[in-house]
C-alpha cells in the first residue's frame, strides 16, 4: 500500500500544528496575564503615590499652621498686658442676688408635695392590721 507523498506530509503537518499550536495559545495566555498583573501593579503604584503626595501636602499644611500659631502665640505672649488693680483694692462683688427668684421656688417644688391619700386606702390598711371577727374576706 502506497501512500502519496502528499497524504504524508499533510499528516506530518497536522501532528506538529497539534503540537505547537496548544503551546503557543498556552504562551500567549501566560503573556497576556503577565501584562494584566503588570498593569493593575502599577496602578495600585499610582495610587500609592498619590496617597503618599497628598498626605505629605497635607503634614506640609499642618507645620505650617503650626508654626503659623506658635508665631501668633509668641506676638501675644510679647504684647504687655496692662493690668488694672481693682477699684480702691476690694474684690469685685458678684452682681446677683443671694435669693432666686419666688417664681421659681413655687414652681419646682410643688410637684414634689405628697398628695393627699384615697380614702379607701387608709381602711384596707385598717382591715388587714384588724381583720374583721366574722371572717369577711372582701375588701371594702
Amino acid at each position: 500500500m502506497g501512500v502519496s507523498r502528499q497524504v504524508t506530509l499533510t499528516l506530518a503537518t497536522v501532528t506538529m500544528l497539534a503540537a505547537v499550536l496548544p503551546g503557543f495559545a498556552g504562551y500567549a495566555s501566560a503573556k497576556f496575564e503577565a501584562l494584566d498583573r503588570a498593569h493593575r501593579e502599577v496602578l495600585r503604584l499610582q495610587a500609592q503615590l498619590t496617597a503618599a503626595k497628598e498626605a505629605a501636602k497635607e503634614a506640609t499644611r499642618r507645620a505650617a499652621r503650626e508654626a503659623e500659631h506658635q508665631s501668633r502665640a509668641a506676638e501675644v505672649e510679647a504684647q504687655p498686658v496692662a493690668a488694672e488693680p481693682c477699684p480702691k483694692g476690694k474684690p469685685r462683688q458678684l452682681r446677683h442676688s443671694a435669693e432666686p427668684p419666688v417664681a421659681l421656688t413655687d414652681s419646682w417644688l410643688e410637684p414634689l408635695l405628697p398628695l393627699p391619700e384615697h380614702p379607701k386606702s387608709r381602711q384596707h390598711h385598717r382591715w388587714r392590721a384588724n381583720p374583721p371577727a366574722g371572717g369577711a374576706t372582701n375588701i371594702p
